[in-house]
């Protein structure tokens, strides 16, 4: 049942994403298109990718952070800007993001007063 509600919102950003591409007229070049356009592919997309990182990662921060520099390298490479360099600073950047991420600890009630410790342990 946990993995049916993390599907969910897969199967909504992939519908709202098809949705976009479906009914949407694109632009002859990314620099021509709208706002809207722009929004209407970029955020559902995002939002797909996030959804589905987590159910690797299992935190949605670190998801968030992988999917944000996927859709940048889109960006660049629709732009003709992907090169090594692009390549290699979203590299580096992605790995000191989930560096600094901290994973949360599994038991969030987690006692540092001594009497409370010896209440948990007995």
């Amino acid at each position: 049942m946990k993995f049916l509600k993390k599907l969910g919102p897969i199967i909504l950003s992939v519908s709202l994403f098809a949705l976009a591409v479906w009914e949407i007229t694109p632009p002859e070049d990314l620099s021509q298109a709208t706002p809207l356009q722009l929004a209407a592919f970029f955020i559902p997309l995002l939002c797909f990718l996030t959804f589905l990182f987590n159910l690797y990662f299992k935190f949605l921060a670190k998801s968030l952070a992988v999917s944000l520099v996927l859709t940048l390298l889109l960006v660049f490479k629709s732009l003709d800007l992907f090169n090594f360099i692009s390549l290699a600073g979203a590299g580096i950047a992605l790995y000191l993001v989930i560096k600094y991420i901290k994973t949360p600890s599994k038991s969030p009630m987690q006692s540092k007063i001594p009497k409370l410790s010896q209440l948990k342990k007995q």
